[in-house]
């Protein structure tokens, strides 16, 4: 279960499609626990760790859906949605910037 939970937090916050994300997101990740479980800050608790994964995991979702470093096609979809909503349709169909 532990597995599971440490891997869906490393492609979800690298960003899922993203091979150089996913690996991002696995150093940072590491590193935090690493240094969580060597030199804890006080007032840590080594069972809380996955409450704060948790947290993170709920922060990415909410703020930055398609991980820090989102694959080509999902920056292009985050893109035309938001031209869209913007109302700049036109300007992404025919390529026109003026």
């Amino acid at each position: 279960m532990q597995f599971s939970i440490n891997v869906l937090v490393l492609v979800i916050l690298g960003g899922m499609g993203s091979i150089a994300g996913v690996v991002l997101g696995a150093i940072l990740i590491q590193t935090l626990t690493a240094f969580l479980l060597h030199s804890p800050p006080a007032g840590y608790q080594p069972s809380d760790l996955y409450i704060y994964l948790g947290a993170l995991l709920v922060t990415m979702m909410i703020f930055r859906p398609a991980g820090l470093i989102p694959s080509r096609r999902r920056k292009r979809e985050i893109t035309l949605s938001e031209d869209l909503h913007e109302g700049h349709l036109d300007e992404v169909l025919t390529g026109d910037d003026t």
